[in-house]
């Protein structure tokens, strides 16, 4: 079952298909991932046919064609629930890591369509659009090797590790001040979110802390069946006691605060409701995650400036919504983040910015030891970034970053990193002949449109892609460069293949 909830009895994939055979149907197919897991003397039905799930499309197209009824039994292991197991030993974590040079993808999103996986995002580059691997959510099935594409690198018995931005600890802060409830009254909490990311967790991390702080809590999910996809809510009512409480759902226009764990969900039309002007505060990661449009649309826009001002709109002052990247943040810090290890900053911000929730000292260190160590470190970050997400942003990103990630901001930078790669990809004279035909352009476009650089600059781009094909050569020269592998997120123990 998704989300790896427990089957009560003993059926399993073989007692299904017999189940299903007494019953009166001829076809079954099983479409396994790993179809050999069974052995030779599992007590499948009688004409049980065994497929692996490479070929769940065929098999598909095979039974729309089957004159009577049938059945396919899909069995393989929730992708979600796998990473949990991998993360706390109880299954095998392969050896393996896929990255992606990005200086090599073209953006063309074949990895997308093989694979189908919202793990693959794009990255905006100063070359373009472009692909990566969200190392947190991957699991590990590899069919995005599939495609036929030379960016692709996968690393033997690397593990991920900390950026450099992690040496420098968040600086320390003061405890917060503590606003009580006042009797009587309780207070709204919307926790918004994609399914499979944590967003359940988040909602039981406050409750437990208010259940130890001997406060009336209730915890409502709406999860459904939505796994790293669908949105997920989760409505937290605190009260000074549990005869404060009347309702578990937060009601339209009764949220106190909205936690956002997703940028997209906090500024659907479900979560946007729930807000009231003057009442209601925000704290929203903007981390743009990728929506499964961006599978079927390799051009597919988040549009995040448009999202948070709608969300700001709701909420109708300023400094009651906070827009952090604490994904970002986290990931500085932690070396890597599910989404909703990140959101655990926004917990602080949280209990800073709100009225009335936050947790005494004594609940939150005890809820800490209970979530174990690397909770109460997510914690301490959330909590100086409640105090000066200012300095937590400079120690999590210092000065030094992938050069080509920086967007160039004027014609002259432009054309200056172009021909500094150029020069790279075969010599001086190569990138003299690119950096005189831009310049040519400029000249002319400038007396005729008084001033304008934009064809020049759409020169400047596209004869550089022109001049810099991807020969074997040039996909060879970029995978050896040094800044690939600054840029890996696998340690240096990995080997490449």
């Amino acid at each position: 079952m998704t989300g790896g909830q427990h089957v009560d009895g003993v059926l399993d994939v073989p007692r299904l298909t017999r189940q299903v055979a007494a019953e009166g149907v001829e076809r079954i197919v099983v479409v396994s991932e790993e179809p050999d897991s069974y052995g030779p003397n599992a007590a499948f039905a009688h004409g049980v046919t065994i497929r692996p799930r490479t070929e769940l499309d065929a098999v598909q197209r095979e039974l729309r064609e089957y004159p009577g009824v049938s059945v396919l039994v899909y069995d393989q292991t929730c992708a979600n629930e796998k990473r949990r197991r991998r993360k706390r030993g109880a299954a095998a974590d392969p050896a393996r890591r896929v990255v992606i040079n990005e200086l090599v993808c073209e953006g063309c999103g074949d990895c997308s369509v093989q694979s189908n996986c919202l793990s693959v995002e794009p990255t905006e580059t100063e070359f373009g659009r472009k692909r990566r691997i969200n190392q947190s959510s991957c699991n590990k099935d590899f069919s995005c090797l599939n495609g036929f594409c030379p960016s692709f690198v996968t690393v033997e018995g690397g593990a991920l590790r900390k950026p450099r931005a992690a040496e420098t600890a968040p600086p320390q802060a003061p405890q917060p001040e503590i606003a009580p409830l006042a009797p009587g009254k309780s207070y709204g909490i919307v926790i918004t979110g994609v399914g499979g990311t944590g967003v359940v967790t988040v909602g039981q991390l406050i409750g437990t802390a208010a259940h130890l702080e001997g406060r009336g809590v209730s915890v409502l999910d709406m999860a459904g069946l939505a796994q790293k996809g669908g949105a997920v809510y989760s409505h937290v009512r605190l009260a000074p006691g549990a005869d404060d409480l009347f309702a578990t759902r937060i009601a339209t226009g009764e949220a106190d605060l909205v936690l956002g764990c997703d940028l997209i969900v906090s500024a659907g039309h479900e979560t946007l409701s729930k807000i009231r002007p003057g009442r209601t505060h925000a704290v929203i990661n903007t981390a743009e995650s990728p929506t499964a449009e961006f599978v079927r649309d390799p051009d597919w826009q988040c549009r995040a400036t448009d999202l948070e001002r709608r969300i700001g709109e709701a909420i109708g002052h300023e400094a009651d919504c906070a827009l952090v990247d604490a994904q970002a943040l986290a990931t500085a810090f932690n070396g890597r983040c599910d989404l909703h290890q990140s959101v655990h900053a926004g917990i602080r911000l949280a209990a800073r910015l709100a009225a009335g929730p936050a947790r005494e000292p004594d609940a939150r260190d005890r809820t800490e030891r209970r979530r174990g160590a690397g909770q109460s470190a997510r914690l301490r970050l959330g909590r100086a970034a409640a105090h000066d997400v200012a300095s937590v942003r400079r120690a999590a990103f210092p000065a030094q970053v992938i050069e080509f990630k920086r967007a160039s901001g004027s014609l002259a930078e432009l054309t200056s990193r172009r021909v500094d790669f150029l020069t790279a990809y075969q010599n001086a004279a190569y990138a003299r002949r690119y950096a005189e035909l831009v310049e040519r352009v400029r000249r002319v476009e400038s007396d005729r449109l008084n001033g304008s650089t934009q064809l020049a600059e759409a020169v400047a781009r596209y004869y550089f892609k022109l001049l810099a094909y991807k020969d074997e050569y040039e996909v060879a020269r970029l995978h050896a460069d040094a800044g690939f592998r600054d840029s890996w997120p696998p340690n240096s123990r990995g080997r490449t293949g």
